[in-house]
């Protein structure tokens, strides 16, 4: 890193955006109206392969989603009740706070 990298580096704010980001595997949702609820960062498709441990299906739709913290908590319920029963215990929801700089 440069001598005037690091100083503008000194200069930043680190501040917690009030938004969290997570990935929402659109094949592990039984109801998927809950995708129009949150802003979609972008979208990418995986082959499923064994190391996804989901062999009844042949991709997995990635949505990486942005929730405000106002909504997060009624979005996560309603992920939580629309993850696909017939196969609980296969899917799991996490989401991040994340960490930006203001200049």
């Amino acid at each position: 890193m440069s001598s005037k990298e690091k100083e503008r580096e000194r200069e930043n704010v680190w501040v917690w955006d009030k938004n969290f980001v997570g990935v929402i595997i659109k094949e592990s949702l039984e109801n998927k109206s809950i995708l129009k609820k949150v802003k979609i960062l972008s979208t990418e498709n995986e082959k499923v392969t064994e190391r996804h441990q989901t062999p009844w299906l042949s991709q997995w739709t990635l949505h990486t989603v942005e929730i405000p913290e106002s909504k997060a908590k009624g979005i996560v319920e309603e992920i939580s009740k629309s993850l696909d029963p017939k196969h609980s215990g296969s899917w799991v929801a996490d989401f991040k706070m994340i960490l930006t700089t203001i200049s």
